[in-house]
């Protein structure tokens, strides 16, 4: 009987120390958990704020291509203005060799 007592303490013990152990694991999983929640939460927040930033970007870039879009527009109409004023320069000017053709024929 005293054998068996024995062998029972000793059986008892490890039992608690293995409980002992798993109740500081629990411990610490639940830390580790209270972690990993806070890192996912800043996850979240840094990824809803990455996203704000892209649509920002995405608008800035949006507006930038509108003004360029303006400049081409202007500069298509300063284009054209100057090719009509081209054309008109080249009528005046065959005109002036016709009227310079006319003056030596005379």
């Amino acid at each position: 009987i005293s054998t068996e007592n024995e062998r029972l303490s000793k059986e008892v013990a490890s039992l608690r120390t293995a409980l002992e152990d798993l109740k500081s694991s629990k411990s610490d999983l639940a830390l580790a958990l209270s972690v990993s929640d806070s890192i996912i939460v800043d996850l979240k927040s840094k990824g809803a704020e990455l996203e704000v930033r892209m649509e920002e970007a995405v608008k800035g870039s949006d507006r930038q291509i509108a003004l360029m879009e303006v400049e081409t527009d202007v500069r298509d109409g300063e284009v054209k203005a100057l090719r009509r004023e081209n054309e008109k320069l080249r009528e005046g000017n065959e005109g002036i060799r016709r009227e310079v053709e006319r003056v030596k024929f005379e």
